[in-house]
């Protein structure tokens, strides 16, 4: 997503509450914050921004991910 910030905002106004209460350093320089599993169905929903720079990689994954056909680590680490 391209803000986490106005996300969490997003969603609280809609009257779920957030496991954080800013958004925080995640893994390759993304922001990231936690829904409350508990105002969405008992799933625990994680916001992540991609770092600066890191959004065509980003795009790159999810694509490979849906996909139906099975990749190997490696593979889709390859294809980044």
């Amino acid at each position: 997503m391209d803000d986490v910030a106005l996300a969490m905002e997003t969603l609280a106004l809609q009257g779920v509450r957030m496991l954080d209460s800013r958004p925080r350093h995640g893994s390759l320089g993304a922001s990231i914050a936690f829904a409350h599993p508990k105002d969405l169905s008992g799933v625990l929903t994680e916001l992540v921004q991609a770092a600066a720079g890191l959004e065509d990689a980003s795009m790159t994954l999810l694509a490979l991910l849906s996909q139906n056909t099975p990749h190997s680590a490696a593979h889709i680490v390859a294809s980044l």
